[in-house]
């Protein structure tokens, strides 16, 4: 093959016909997943064995020579049979028998699929989906599985008198009457115009080699130029901001470019594998680089950092399937996998020995993991793939009921609260009902709003929305205990967002170069201007209004080395990206180094004052703490990972309710609701309570000495706004992720953030004075000053990302959870469970200096990352859909990660790092998580997001009809 890899296929005779029997040498991606195959002497299969050794044997129907079972892994204790039933006509299967699940489809007499029926042979349960078809065999209809509700989609076909619309899509009307409308098409077939159900007109030529050429959407175009080769070559978005795309002889892409002239070189090997990238300002000066080393089986063997050498290393060991079965990272930190005779991950060894097991059933479902400290999380599904119960160490025995469809109608804590849902004909969840509050979502009432929630009412607030024709949010309203804030929302041509008004009345405009934002201004003053960034990633740097300079630096492996603003900070960095020092320039006392151990968990500080040390458990629970001359020892629960007593200098003693939240500790009492949220903090005889919205967020505080403090987030899920009552006590203003300055009535201050956009210091711009500094601790344990310059007390509650400082309580609110920086983890297990780290209460898996979590979720949020709000809306319309598999839901976030997420209110292009040709995310501007679908559509790009999304028809309605499962799409 092209990387020097020689195979030898050996043929045999069988029933008169040449067959391959064997292959010599190891796996491949192109030679099949066996290694040896037998055959009867019908000429049939009989058992392939793979490149490991695992055999599966076949049998096949006489006299069609269909295949009617399959045995896999034979021989093994996880063998397991598939026995398929065919059509008499045609070679279309009729049922397919896997262990506990039987799949049944009925056909028309042209062979179209009618009725799909997923049966749980054990529990007796079943979906059923129904498909009926226009005499072409195009799809008219497709009922859901839904019995309370009719959810039909419905497509329609031009006639062909209608020329170049002869038998193409006329309208897609999804269950609740929203119709997409195809109403022009030229002489191929494709589309023209295209109005969605809010009225949305898409208009997309094309050029003679039937190329999409360009694509207007409410007067936001976006133009697609292409090479004589036929690849693409430019693409320019509605700014006029462009990417280049440049590709070598064998048609393989090399090179993109953006409108400032930065640019990203691809060094490919013989089969076509990044072998190097690197990423060049418009001077050509390399700022980032990576390098990888693939083996002669065309896997991926090594990565190595920008330093180059053995010490940045990462290599890659395979077993003969090609299964990943160790990772040698740099300084020692290896971690070996484990498989079994079905390629599933059994057994996974961290770098410090410590073992992760997991179990399955026969359908391949997760059913059990047991951690490094022998404690066993399991799971319970049913054969359409329903998780009926979990049985957690943390948060013991939840247990589900699904309705009809496959969307999760109820659930049962270890407390015996029950969550009740209901949805919509669009499978959209309508309410969610408690014992003590309930919740509903309404969706599509007013201009603009089809297909989008419009309205979200709980007893912790009301939230409403408006939109514009594209979906963008124009206005949220809030309403918590009659307390009503209002934040508004405006864009221009090219559908960037220029303006946020804030309940204050506080008017934050944003300019745009490049895609990108350039500057903010507070009521028509200069807050920050000049605003730039690394070549395809983050911000570099800008001009405060008062003409200073806030500046990061970032080393080749993308990692920063300095962060001056108002003051500048050093650092470095070992072979593992792990920080190992910060130097202060202004306040050597602040200086600190760091060590860790090999899970690269924080174990050490050394600093003035006194140093830092920390020891865990296997699964990462903190079980000794050191600051200078005062220790503490943590006690750990045997049977789960609560935090039961500290003994020493921080002796508490901790009471837990049966779900594994915290309920007390020292003097304090904290009560929660039946979602599991903290609703109220008692300290002697003083109780304040907290109300949180639909989606989550604490908006109402109500103070232990009376009145409340009301909060609001913009649309990112950042905290914009404090307020006591009608009176504002302290405004945000973000660029990006960062926040940048407070806002206290008419004063403006400058909020100067680290490396982790965690606020270290507030000045006043008239001189630079300091008037807030918040000194480092990794965990975000160290007391603020609030008068450091002695002009007077400022009070910025914001700290770790995502967190608000409590100071009733000491601890800060993170979003989904409440985090005690004073031990450094949570007080309520993690609501996403065991897929946010092994352990349920730690911060950050012990290393706060290189990740955050904004989100009380999983460190950096890797599967969280779109903002919250988008991924409510999300989660409820895709990922939650009935039947749809684990497999793909990874892949749909990684797509979304990457696509949906592009758009924040500061971020200009949809991402920092440009994407591959066809380019989804080069086609839409801001406000991406509404635009990929159209993008998708336009531009035909990866089928897997096109799965989650036509399942989606009146949030973005499919180009072409919808189309049964089994049915290979377009």
């Amino acid at each position: 093959d092209p990387l020097g890899t020689s195979r030898t296929y050996s043929f045999g005779t069988v029933n008169n016909v040449y067959k391959l029997q064997t292959i010599s040498g190891p796996s491949c991606s192109y030679c099949g997943s066996a290694q040896q195959t037998s055959y009867e002497a019908s000429g049939n299969v009989s058992q392939r064995t793979d490149f490991a050794g695992n055999a599966t044997t076949y049998s096949f129907s006489s006299p069609r020579n269909l295949e009617s079972s399959r045995t896999e892994a034979y021989g093994t204790p996880r063998a397991r049979t598939i026995a398929t039933a065919w059509h008499a006509t045609y070679r279309l299967p009729t049922q397919i028998d896997e262990p506990g699940r039987r799949t049944t489809l009925t056909h028309d007499a042209a062979g179209n699929v009618l009725t799909r029926t997923v049966l749980d042979t054990a529990a007796s349960e079943s979906r059923t989906w129904t498909y009926t078809y226009n005499s072409f065999g195009r799809v008219l209809t497709e009922d859901g599985p839904r019995t309370d509700v009719t959810d039909v989609t419905t497509t329609t076909y031009y006639t062909c008198t209608t020329g170049s619309q002869c038998r193409q899509v006329n309208t897609v009307t999804n269950a609740l009457g929203h119709v997409t409308t195809y109403s022009a098409y030229n002489a191929h077939g494709q589309p023209l115009t295209i109005t969605d159900p809010n009225g949305l007109v898409a208009t997309l030529t094309y050029d003679v080699r039937q190329r999409l050429k360009t694509r207007t959407v409410g007067g936001e175009q976006t133009v697609f130029d292409y090479w004589p080769t036929g690849l693409l070559q430019k693409v320019t978005l509605p700014d006029g901001s462009y990417l280049l795309y440049g590709y070598d002889a064998a048609h393989r892409l090399t090179e993109i470019v953006d409108s400032e002239g930065n640019g990203v070189e691809y060094t490919l090997d013989a089969m076509g594998n990044r072998t190097s990238e690197e990423v060049s300002d418009p001077s050509s000066t390399l700022t980032r680089t990576r390098t990888r080393v693939f083996n002669a089986l065309n896997q991926l063997a090594g990565e190595i950092g920008a330093a180059g050498g053995p010490s940045v290393t990462t290599t890659y060991g395979y077993d003969n399937n090609g299964n990943l079965t160790s990772i040698e990272a740099p300084l020692g930190r290896d971690t070996t996998n484990a498989y079994d005779e079905l390629d599933r991950l059994t057994q996974l060894t961290d770098p410090a020995s410590g073992i992760t097991q997991y179990g399955y059933n026969a359908l391949d479902q997760l059913i059990s993991v047991t951690d490094p400290r022998s404690l066993v999380t399991t799971y319970s599904y049913n054969a359409l793939g329903d998780l009926k119960q979990q049985v957690s160490p943390d948060t013991g025995t939840t247990n589900n009921t699904y309705d009809s469809g496959g969307n999760l109608a109820t659930s049962t804590d270890a407390r015996s609260k029950t969550g009740t849902y209901s949805y919509d004909a669009l499978n959209r969840v309508t309410s969610l009902v408690h014992a003590d509050q309930t919740i509903t979502y309404t969706y599509d009432a007013g201009t603009n709003q089809k297909g989008r929630v419009t309205g979200l009412d709980s007893a912790g607030a009301t939230l409403s929305w408006s939109y514009d024709p594209q979906g963008r949010v124009l206005s949220e309203t809030q309403v918590s205990n009659g307390n009503t804030k209002s934040t508004s929302y405006q864009y221009n041509a090219a559908g960037q967002l220029t303006q946020i008004t804030t309940p204050a009345n506080n008017v934050l405009g944003y300019g745009y170069v490049n895609g990108r934002v350039s500057g903010i201004t507070i009521n028509g003053m200069t807050l920050l201007n000049n605003v730039v960034y690394e070549p395809f990633g983050p911000i570099g740097g800008w001009t405060w209004g008062n003409s200073t300079l806030a500046v990061r630096i970032y080393d080749r492996d993308g990692r920063v080395t300095q962060v001056d603003s108002a003051g500048l900070r050093t650092y470095s960095w070992d072979d593992a990206s792990r920080i190992t020092g910060i130097v202060d320039a202004q306040n050597s006392a602040l200086n600190q180094s760091y060590g860790y151990d090999d899970l690269d968990r924080l174990t050490g500080v050394a600093k003035s004052g006194g140093n830092q040390s920390f020891a865990y458990d296997a699964n990462g629970n903190r079980l000794t703490y050191g600051d200078g001359g005062a220790s503490s020892t943590y006690v750990i629960a045997g049977t789960s990972n609560w935090l039961t007593s500290i003994t020493g200098s921080q002796a508490r003693t901790y009471g837990y309710n049966a779900v594994g939240a915290v309920t007390s500790y020292g003097s304090m009492a904290l009560a929660y609701s039946d979602r599991e949220r903290l609703r109220s903090a008692t300290i002697g005889s003083d109780t304040w309570n907290y109300d949180h919205n639909g989606l989550g967020e604490r908006v109402r505080k109500e103070l232990a000495s009376g009145g409340n403090h009301y909060y609001v987030y913009d649309e990112a899920g950042h905290l914009i706004g404090e307020y006591n009552g009608n009176t504002l006590i302290q405004e945000t203003v973000w660029l990006g992720d960062i926040p940048v300055a407070t806002l206290r009535g008419p004063s403006i201050y400058y909020v100067h953030t680290d490396h982790l956009n965690a606020p270290r210091k507030v000045t006043q711009p008239s001189d630079n004075a300091v008037r807030w500094t918040w000194d480092r601790d990794p965990f975000g344990a160290a007391t603020v000053n609030e008068n450091p310059s002695g002009l007077g007390t400022l009070v910025y509650n914001l700290r770790l990302p995502g967190q608000f400082y409590d100071s009733e309580t000491g601890l800060n609110c993170n979003y989904f959870r409440d985090y005690d920086p004073n031990v450094g983890r949570y007080l309520e297990s993690d609501p996403i469970g065991i897929d946010g780290g092994l352990n349920t209460y730690a911060f950050v898996e012990g290393n706060p200096l290189s990740y955050s979590d904004a989100q009380g979720l999983h460190k950096g949020d890797k599967w969280y990352g779109f903002n919250n709000r988008e991924f409510q809306r999300w989660f409820h319309k895709c990922w939650k859909q009935p039947g749809y598999p684990d497999a793909d839901k990874q892949e749909v976030a990684e797509a979304f990660e990457e696509w949906v997420n592009r758009g924040k209110p500061s971020g200009g292009r949809c991402d920092n790092t440009p994407p591959p040709p066809p380019a989804p995310a080069a086609a839409c501007g801001d406000d991406c998580g509404d635009k990929v679908a159209t993008v998708v559509v336009a531009a035909g790009t990866a089928y897997v997001v096109y799965r989650c999304v036509r399942m989606i028809p009146s949030l973005f309605p499919p180009l072409w009809p919808t189309i049964p499962p089994n049915v290979v799409a377009p």
